[in-house]
């Protein structure tokens, strides 16, 4: 006897295998969707904090550029060129050299101050070692200018190199480094990035430079903002050096000796930084290297005048918050599951133990056939093929019997042919009747005989017939056959049957012998169930059906895939084995009674796959009292949780300290931040579905407008000031960047603004306008905005062919007030002067203080008329001197003065501003020669003109 592992057992351990393949290909599968959600998500975030940082950075360096040239163009820094060119003293201004260094200290303060994230300002000397001139820094929360003692050579700095060898206008950015004071890197670090712009004397050489120092750390701080935790922003320069890194002592390491860089820990970086690269970004990709995980980057540049110079912005996503994140099917799931299939196995085993029990009792018969003893009787336990094999062997043994037993079964069949519900037939290979029963005959309406040898085909008509002989022809060839057809019967009767047949020699006739099964009620329910079915199973929403107590008794295809079970799986399972958020059989009962109180309910809640994983859904289901019944459609909403879940993730990012707003393709606002409506005052609910225009201010034009679009689609972004209105009205200044989002296709469906409001800025830089423009005891314009406002006018009269004047003022004995009372006397009598000459002259015309006791008046759009413009221009000037002559009180004290004024008349620009200025102090130092308080004009023949014709103006006014 050959001993060996069972059939049973073998079959068993087989279909164990295939069970726990299957299991382990499952998990494998679920686990595997999961990281790649996670990874999606994860893409979206980065796509949003990519873009919104690069726009942050670019116009944080903008702004930078344009502080830089703001400051080089204040009236401190050329009276400080005046003054060194005269020995210490500004001819112009009569200012010293120490006054002007005094007023930059003072315009540089006031700058650091309005500005938090500059942390110095240094005005430095072309000449020599490139000594500071005058730097003004920020520390300990203090803004104090430097002392000269402790100013420094800046003349071995590759930034001042490079800022001797700019043209006007023009901006140097440094590289990005550490400070560096005496030499040496301060501490502790400070991230820095300088800009530098060029400052030229009157004969256009180089005398000086402005540099601003930014502090980069709150900056690349920005990039970290509003991240999902672990997520890690880091920057570099266009040599790979890390600027930001999420381990502090790794930003600027290059500048300590390191030599890692970027590219060390991000081989996939590489091509970013090769030279002549149009690689600017590179999309969520995983990352093959010693920081494994994922990554996203793009390049920014910030630098025109070098396209060479960029930063890369890049997230990395590591591996292990991905394993952490994504934490695969849980345990206690894969742990049952294990256990069932276990537990199926072994039920499976035991019953094909129970199964194969009979061959045993087969074989032994079998033997004792074999040696001949026929008179045994195998029992009919089992069924499938072991009982097949047992009636085999019985039927067998049966027919070795008498012929009396065979006739005896003959008879039997021959009845149970009869009893057989249905139509019997036998028919030959001509489809002529061979045998059938009685039921055939009441079917059809004939006699035995009628039917004998007549062709089946003769009941049959049209397609029908074609249907029946295509039948039995394959039978005969197949060996089976099955065909749905309508039956005529004699007197007309059309009855649709089920017919089947099957191929069988008797003797050696090749016959086929069939039933045939009336299938007219089955019919009319199929056409029910069809119309039911076609209802239910195209609906998109899963399909329930349950009785009161909620026991599935129907399910459509689309529940069976929401779930993973299939339809007949799902018949007579209870909603509790379902629901995964209420918990228990008798919490369901609870909600299934408020249902039936109330007849319908509209919910959201979590089911339970198949596979253990649970899927948010919302279900919609009504109550049917008639029928005791819940009908109940359940729609998946896991991809609207996610993308809610992108966009509270995505708000994170999206709510900066900056405003943003996004619009779709027709300019409409669909989205807005936190910033925005404090900025704004309007909330989302208010501007959702509106134009920005809404927000317009009135004050720029629609040229201005055209402008901005016309580069905002050709370029694909804008940036710049503008104003706009806030929901109360008032109109404020706001810095703003417009970029215009492109789908693969290259059409804009989307456009971001990201905009700051200014107006703390703008005021400041009013201020420090007002330090450089105006004299600060007057409020009068100083030299600088009267020669602007001059030029202006000389070019205005070239175009219109007006003429204009000037008069030059000049107090009489004003140097004795001052000797006699003091200075502040005098300073009262200027104030009050100022404001006298202000309401003589027109709103268009222009006062200012040159110096001292000297103010002048410009005059515009006078007359065409050489002569008449004369005439008003003395008018003016004799009001003016009437006006100052009248006593002053000052203080305790009544003083009395006087003006001595000297006219020049200007058309056109023929004649510099410096003759002109020179021809009305001539003619002012005239009339003090004439005996002051007098008005003398330059040119002698209007001189003449005005005497002559003063004396019938003035006593005609009078």
């Amino acid at each position: 006897m050959r001993l060996g592992i069972g059939l049973s057992t073998r079959i068993t351990l087989a279909a164990l295998l295939l069970v726990l393949g299957g299991g382990l290909l499952w998990i494998g599968k679920e686990n595997d969707q999961l990281h790649q959600n996670f990874l999606s998500d994860r893409n979206a975030d980065l796509e949003t904090a990519l873009h919104v940082e690069k726009v942050r950075l670019g116009q944080s360096i903008e702004v930078l550029r344009q502080d830089v040239v703001f400051l080089a163009n204040t009236p401190p820094i050329t009276g400080l060129i005046r003054a060194s060119a005269n020995y210490g003293l500004d001819p112009r201004d009569k200012n010293s050299y120490a006054t002007w260094e005094a007023r930059l200290q003072e315009i540089f303060a006031a700058f650091l101050r309005a500005h938090p994230d500059y942390y110095q300002v240094r005005y430095i000397g072309a000449a020599g070692e490139g000594m500071e001139l005058v730097r003004v820094e920020r520390r300990d929360g203090r803004v104090e200018a430097v002392p000269h003692d402790s100013l420094q050579a800046k003349g071995d700095q590759e930034y001042f190199r490079d800022g001797l060898m700019l043209t006007a206008g023009r901006v140097q950015l440094s590289e990005f480094d550490l400070n560096k004071e005496h030499g040496k890197i301060e501490v502790p670090h400070r991230p820095t990035l300088r800009a530098v712009t060029t400052v030229f004397d009157a004969s256009g050489r180089v005398f000086g430079m402005v540099v601003i120092n930014k502090d980069l750390g709150p900056l690349f701080d920005l990039s970290s903002t509003g991240l999902p935790p672990g997520v890690q922003a880091l920057i570099a320069d266009q040599y790979g050096h890390y600027l930001h890194h999420p381990e502090a002592q790794r930003a600027f390491e290059f500048e300590l000796g390191s030599s890692r860089k970027i590219t060390d820990d991000f081989p996939s970086l590489e091509p970013m930084f090769e030279s002549q690269s149009k690689l600017n970004k590179l999309s969520f990709h995983a990352v093959d290297s010693a920081n494994s995980g994922y990554l996203a980057a793009e390049r920014v540049f910030f630098d025109a005048s070098d396209p060479s110079r960029f930063l890369l912005l890049a997230y990395h996503v590591p591996e292990r918050l991905v394993s952490r994140q994504v934490t695969g099917i849980p345990l206690p799931n894969i742990v049952q599951a294990v256990f069932v299939m276990l537990a199926v196995s072994l039920l499976f085993m035991l019953m094909l133990r129970y199964t194969f029990a009979p061959l045993k009792r087969i074989t032994a018969a079998a033997m004792e056939i074999a040696a001949g003893n026929r008179n045994i009787r195998l029992p009919k336990k089992g069924g499938g093929e072991v009982g097949e094999l047992a009636e085999a062997l019985n039927i067998m043994l049966d027919k070795l019997l008498s012929g009396d037993q065979i006739e005896r079964e003959s008879a039997f069949r021959k009845e149970l042919i009869e009893s057989l519900p249905g139509v019997f037939y036998m028919l030959d290979t001509q489809g002529r009747f061979q045998m059938w029963n009685r039921n055939l005959e009441q079917v059809l309406q004939c006699a035995p005989e009628e039917l004998a040898n007549r062709s089946a085909l003769e009941f049959f008509k049209g397609e029908n017939k074609v249907k029946i002989e295509n039948a039995i022809q394959q039978a005969l060839e197949l060996g089976s056959a099955s065909v749905e057809a309508i039956l005529l019967s004699r007197d007309g009767t059309a009855t649709p049957y089920h017919f089947t047949g099957r191929f069988v020699v008797r003797g050696e006739t090749p016959l086929v012998i069939g039933l045939g099964r009336d299938i007219t009620e089955q019919r009319r329910a199929e056409a029910v169930m069809s119309r039911h079915k076609v209802v239910i199973e195209t609906a998109h929403d899963g399909y329930w059906l349950t009785d009161a107590e909620g026991n599935l008794q129907e399910a459509n295809e689309a529940y069976a895939e929401l779930s993973g079970y299939s339809v007949e799986e799902l018949k007579g399972m209870h909603i509790s084995q379902l629901e995964a958020r209420e918990q228990s059989r008798e919490e369901v009962l609870v909600h299934i009674t408020k249902i039936i109180a109330v007849g319908y309910d509209v919910f959201e809640t979590r089911h339970r796959h198949k596979h253990g994983h649970v899927i948010d859904v919302e279900v919609s289901t009504t109550f049917m009292n008639e029928s005791q019944q819940f009908v109940a459609f359940v729609r998946d909403i896991s991809a609207r949780k996610r993308a809610e879940e992108e966009l509270r993730i995505a708000a994170a990012t999206f709510e900066t300290h900056d405003a943003i707003l996004i619009t779709d393709a027709r300019i409409n606002i669909i989205r807005v931040n936190r910033a925005f409506t404090e900025i704004t005052g309007y909330s989302a609910d208010e501007v959702l579905g509106n134009n920005p225009g809404m927000m317009r201010s009135g004050r720029h034009d629609k040229s201005f407008y055209a402008a901005m679009w016309r580069q905002l689609n050709e370029t694909g972004a804008w940036a710049g000031e503008i104003w706009d209105r806030r929901k109360n009205g008032e109109i404020y200044p706001k810095w703003m960047a417009i970029t215009a989002v492109k789908n693969e296709h290259g059409k804009t469906v989307q456009y971001v603004a990201i905009f700051s409001d200014i107006t703390v800025r703008k005021q400041e830089e009013e201020e420090i306008r007002s330090l450089a423009f105006y004299d600060a005891l007057t409020r009068l314009p100083n030299r600088r905005l009267f020669l602007e406002r001059f030029q202006a006018a000389l070019a205005s009269s070239a175009r219109y062919g007006d003429h204009g004047a000037i008069l030059f003022i000049d107090l009489d004995n004003f140097k004795q007030l001052n000797d006699t009372r003091g200075h502040d006397y005098g300073d009262l009598l200027l104030v009050e002067v100022a404001q006298r000459i202000k309401s003589c002259v027109r709103e268009i015309d222009t006062v200012a203080r040159l110096g001292g006791d000297e103010f002048v008046v410009l005059l515009e759009n006078i007359s065409s008329e050489r002569e008449d413009a004369s005439l008003k221009a003395g008018l003016v000037a004799e009001k003016i001197r009437e006006a100052l002559a009248l006593p002053y009180q000052l203080k305790e004290c009544e003083h009395d003065s006087s003006p001595s004024i000297g006219i020049s008349l200007f058309q056109g620009n023929t004649e510099s501003m410096e003759d002109l200025l020179k021809y009305a102090d001539l003619a002012m130092y005239q009339a003090k020669s004439a005996g002051r308080n007098a008005v003398r004009y330059h040119d002698p023949d209007l001189q003449r003109y005005w005497e002559s014709m003063a004396g019938k103006l003035l006593g005609g006014t009078q």
